[in-house]
């Protein structure tokens, strides 16, 4: 059993090009922890996929945000939810942003990136995470609390720390964590 967790561990090193950190605790029976890195080495041996793609392969029309009108923009942005949410897709931290910007940024950003798309896997996209800074002044504007602030300031002391700003609009909350259960008991 130990061969075959340091075959796997091999494995991830060479497929990641990293060194990562492998640890478990001593009393994690071995094939729990072989599990694990097996699933570890699926997820990093699986296809990178484009999401844009993957939407106009299940037949969607995704025109361009200057093309829609308000109501019809609204529309095309919560079928996109709904159809990412169905492929455990989940988007996050989009309370920020207007209809009209989420669903351009999802046009022109977003989307077009690869990702590893999986059944058995849950993306989550956080929608702060973009532009030269990765988002984390907006992260820290509208999503951190105040715990993460003060701890950013003091990791970070020549940081200029935005002011808290309530985001303006409510959508996260009506975003599923996933898809519906296909069965319960």
């Amino acid at each position: 059993m130990n061969n075959r967790i340091q075959e796997l561990r091999q494995k991830i090193r060479e497929v990641t090009g990293e060194e990562p950190t492998f640890g478990s605790s001593a009393d994690c029976p071995p094939e729990i922890e072989e599990a694990f890195l097996k699933s570890v080495l699926a997820f990093e041996t699986a296809p990178k996929r484009n999401i844009f793609e993957l939407l106009t392969e299940t037949g969607m029309d995704l025109p361009c945000a200057t093309r829609l009108g308000d109501a019809e923009l609204t529309r095309k942005l919560w079928e996109v939810i709904r159809t990412l949410v169905s492929r455990n897709i989940i988007l996050a931290n989009t309370d920020h942003l207007s209809d009209r910007e989420l669903y351009a940024l999802l046009w022109n950003e977003t989307l077009r990136k690869d990702f590893v798309i999986s059944p058995t896997h849950t993306l989550h996209l956080d929608m702060t995470r973009t532009g030269v800074d990765d988002g984390m002044p907006i992260y820290l504007r509208y999503y951190a609390s105040e715990e993460q602030r003060e701890m950013y300031s003091e990791l970070y002391p020549e940081f200029d720390m935005p002011p808290h700003v309530e985001p303006p609009r409510r959508r996260d909350h009506l975003i599923p964590d996933g898809p519906p259960n296909s069965g319960s008991c």
